[in-house]
């Protein structure tokens, strides 16, 4: 079968070379949200850059596909420099690594390949196929091996084998002619005459240039010499020599105007490169109608591009792919779907919508298990999924539950080019669902995969991966009681993550610390370790605006929690003053849009404001049922640390329980019991009622409104009652022992 490079893999021209290398480079080097964790995947403009680049030196099929392949098995010192795109290398080394890897590996599979190619052409087909099988394995979604080894098989009479490798080529490039032309000889062969004549037909409308009619004749004419199917062969060459030259040329100019588009892209103007990409999917207007679905291919394509560039672009386009596959079912492949779903919910990650990514994400889970390869963007996809799931877990009570399966996916896929990238991340999250998700903990199986994570990490030279790594591991000393190990580890991650700029990472790890701390009673370390947390969360916090801040603090504020009531334990009053005063003094500031102007008192300046017969009483609520009452007076500041969880457990079983059974939709709402199912073993957690969170004291609080609010005496006395005696009991009975020569009370609530 002929052996001609797919449409999109030929050279455009030399002197476009500028262009094409600063392009490389802005790829290269994307810090931004460009790639946000994902893989290149080959259907992506760098193997037309690299073509373009290394000319004479390189040749096409790579090996699997993905550049970072070509950086790392050209030499087996040379490390996958792309596996997380997040690496500071010069642009003059990474362009060294790049043609020294198009002059190695990628003609050595050249090599390889042309030789299985020869012996093909010489009809020497077992050996033939013993070279392209090798070539399969290295490169399962490389659809060119895909093609050959189907030819092959039309010559040995294996037309199951052959279909099978057939529709396998065109599943992964549905646009490729020789994807679409071996399609159609297996289905000739086989007797299928409309559905080969529809697939011949498909194949003349892709050729961009049309000069590819001689190679389909040759083709044609080698089947008709090996007396397979000889009458429909005939047939299909006499019907191509009309049919070629009067076929609809609409895809000529969809295919100039997407080249266009790309030129314009690498060239970063991106407005020019949307109007030639908007040109492309308008002219299906003149499309015969078999060949429509295409439009979503063309619409993903565009989007890849777009996010290659970090730029807003890539939404629009995924979201006009996946309405035109809803138009166009199976037709359309499981590539489109995933790769489109997954540029959506990496936006939806981008913007903290988590909800709305999950639910893409839940959407298109069906086209993983589908599709036989697509092996990078099934891992595209799974990782793009548990990244939502993980930073929706202050939302979501199942984030990590839900977790599980779809990490055990992950580690499932084989033949990405990255297996040891996601192995290693799969590993990791999968080790953090294990331990964190509610499910009775396996503390061995979460630290077995988390120690695996961390050995492929290390053995792959991923350096990043390690750094994020060790926050795992550190939670793994923790659940073997080794302590003092877990909390250097922690600092250790949290010193080195400032030191590179990941502020976020870092106030976690020195929150996990000085968290880790506090519930080993070590007030006193913790608060300072706690205080490295909340200077970050306040440096992040100036930088945000809006809704980013807003959801930044609402995942951000434990620091200042843990701080307060480590002070207060410890019976530091003065300094739960300041960490409580500083945090409102500031959101007070930025309420009044002071921007920051304000300071908050110091306590001695507090003290000389009250009068003789006043005190002050200020509140934090470290958790559901657990307060710190500051109490302050002329005379003195003392901490109260109050942990009164039972009663309003007692509140939530007789009143919030009772509501949401009756209503069953309450989001809060949980069943007395739950049996969940894992891995064949069926559990039972007993009284999930027992369980209160901060969402169900804030119902609480409404509900209290709700009775102090009824004038009309519809809700029983004895309700409102009982909601205030509690309230009483626990917020003001404590402090009546220093406060009971006072007549004035001065309340500072913070919501509680």
């Amino acid at each position: 079968m002929f052996c001609a490079l797919s449409d999109r893999e030929e050279a455009i021209n030399a002197k476009e070379k500028t262009n094409i290398r600063f392009m490389v480079e802005r790829l290269i080097h994307s810090e931004t949200t460009a790639f946000r964790g994902m893989v290149l995947y080959r259907e992506t403009r760098i193997y037309i850059l690299l073509k373009q680049m290394a000319g004479d030196h390189f040749f096409w099929p790579p090996t699997s596909g993905d550049i970072s392949v070509l950086l790392g098995i050209a030499n087996p010192g040379i490390q996958p420099y792309f596996y997380q795109m997040r690496k500071f290398l010069s642009t003059t080394f990474l362009l060294a690594l790049l043609l020294i890897s198009v002059k190695g590996f990628g003609q050595d599979f050249n090599t390889r390949f042309q030789d299985a190619y020869k012996l093909s052409t010489e009809k020497k087909f077992d050996e033939a196929l013993a070279k392209f099988n090798v070539l399969l394995k290295e490169s399962p979604n490389y659809s060119g091996v895909h093609v050959q080894i189907s030819w092959i098989y039309i010559f040995k009479g294996d037309l199951a084998k052959a279909n099978a490798f057939a529709q396998n080529a065109y599943d992964l490039y549905q646009d490729d002619m020789g994807a679409n032309a071996v399609k159609a000889y297996a289905l000739l062969a086989g007797n299928q005459r409309d559905e080969g004549i529809r697939f011949l037909n498909q194949c003349m409308w892709l050729d961009p240039d049309g000069n590819n009619l001689s190679s389909l004749q040759k083709d044609l004419d080698e089947m008709i010499g090996a007396n397979i199917n000889t009458a429909l062969m005939k047939e299909a060459k006499a019907y191509i020599a009309t049919a070629y030259p009067a076929r609809n040329k609409t895809f000529l100019q969809i295919f100039a105007a997407m080249r266009q588009g790309d030129q314009e892209l690498g060239a970063k103007k991106f407005s020019l490169a949307k109007a030639q990409y908007d040109k492309a999917i308008a002219l299906f207007a003149n499309a015969p109608a078999e060949y429509k679905f295409l439009k979503a291919r063309v619409a993903a394509w565009a989007a890849e591009g777009f996010l290659n560039f970090s730029n807003d672009f890539d939404l629009p386009y995924a979201i006009q792919a996946l309405e035109e596959a809803k138009l166009h079912g199976p037709k359309v492949s499981s590539s489109v779907k995933l790769g489109s779903a997954f540029i959506i919910m990496e936006t939806y990650l981008r913007k903290s919508d988590f909800e709305k990514g999950i639910a893409i994400a839940n959407t298109y889970s069906n086209e993983v298990t589908k599709a036989p390869l697509y092996a990078n963007y099934k891992a595209n996809f799974l990782y793009s999924w548990l990244k939502l799931l993980q930073s929706s877990q202050q939302e979501n009570q199942n984030a990590w539950k839900l977790a599980i399966p779809v990490a055990q996916q992950l580690l499932s896929v084989k033949n990405t080019t990255h297996d040891n990238y996601y192995q290693a991340v799969g590993n990791n999250l999968l080790g953090s669902a294990y331990s964190q998700s509610g499910l009775p903990v396996d503390k061995q199986r979460s630290q077995t995969h988390v120690e695996t994570a961390m050995r492929i990490a290390k053995e792959h030279g991923m350096d990043d991966l390690v750094l994020d790594f060790e926050g795992n591991m550190a939670l793994m000393y923790w659940l073997k009681k080794d302590y003092d190990k877990a909390k250097d580890l922690y600092i250790q991650n949290a010193n080195k993550q400032k030191a590179k700029g990941n502020l976020g990472v870092a106030e976690v790890s020195y929150n996990n610390a000085g968290a880790m701390l506090y519930n080993l009673n070590r007030f006193a370390e913790a608060a300072p370790v706690l205080q490295q947390a909340v200077n970050i969360t306040e440096e992040i916090r100036s930088k945000l605006k809006g809704r980013e801040k807003i959801l930044f603090m609402q995942k951000n504020v434990s620091a200042y929690d843990f701080m307060i009531a480590a002070y207060a334990r410890s019976g530091n009053g003065r300094e739960v003053f300041n960490t409580q005063n500083k945090d409102r003094a500031r959101m007070l500031n930025e309420t009044l849009a002071k921007k920051g102007s304000g300071q908050s008192i110091t306590p001695e300046a507090f003290q000389a404001l009250l009068k003789p017969d006043e005190a002050a009483l200020f509140y934090s609520q470290m958790e559901a049922g657990t307060f710190i009452i500051n109490v302050v007076t002329k005379e003195s500041i003392k901490p109260l640390y109050l942990e009164d969880f039972q009663r309003w457990v007692n509140i939530k079983k007789q009143y919030l329980d009772r509501i949401h059974a009756a209503d069953g939709k309450a989001k809060g709402y949980k069943p007395a019991n739950e049996i969940f199912t894992e891995n064949g073993i069926t559990y039972k957690v007993n009284n999930l009622s027992s369980l209160i969170s901060r969402s169900d004291m804030d119902e609480i609080m409404e509900l209290t409104r709700e009775c102090l609010q009824d004038v009309e005496g519809k809700i029983p006395v004895e309700i409102t009652r009982q909601l205030l005696s509690a309230y009483y009991q626990s917020l003001i009975a404590p402090t009546l022992p220093l406060i009971s020569a006072k007549k004035r009370l001065l309340i500072f609530s913070d919501g509680i």
